[in-house]
């Protein structure tokens, strides 16, 4: 969990915004890892965040990659990012208007997603964005060096409709 994570989720969450996260995971298609291992990485994740006195509202993972190992994997699903079906699935459960949303990402496959679900996007220049896959038809609307940046500074004003 990168410096600053937990103060920024309690931030989010005293804005009144919910703060999920949206992830592909292909390393159990692909057999690099298990089922077993993103659990116990969301129960070690979950436990150092209540230990600072927060929490995400959920978790929404898509484990599918076309190119998968793992047979009943393999598939071309709409959850992969960059198509919006994890944001959508998250808008259901947490009852969230996308349109008031932030769609915070680290790279521009998430910022696709985040605008083909109709979110306002924030792109976290963290040394993982890759501003070339995506770059022609994707443009976030915000750029912050981290998500404690974002949340202190771009996220000031905003608010919950």
């Amino acid at each position: 969990m990168g410096t600053g994570v937990p103060q920024a989720i309690r931030a989010i969450h005293q804005m009144g915004f919910f703060a999920a996260v949206v992830s592909n995971q292909p390393g159990v298609a692909k057999g690099t890892c298990d089922f077993a291992f993103v659990d116990r990485i969301n129960r070690l994740l979950l436990t150092q965040l209540a230990e600072q006195d927060t929490k995400l509202d959920a978790i929404y993972y898509c484990f599918y990659h076309p190119e998968a190992q793992v047979e009943e994997l393999r598939f071309s699903c709409d959850c992969r990012k960059p198509k919006p079906g994890l944001l959508f699935r998250a808008a259901r459960d947490l009852q969230i208007n996308l349109i008031d949303s932030y769609m915070i990402c680290d790279n521009m496959v998430d910022i696709s997603a985040g605008e083909a679900a109709g979110c306002r996007t924030v792109l976290l220049k963290n040394g993982f964005t890759n501003v070339t896959e995506y770059a022609p038809v994707s443009t976030p609307d915000i750029a912050e060096k981290d998500l404690l940046s974002a949340v202190r500074g771009s996220f000031s004003s905003w608010r919950v409709s």
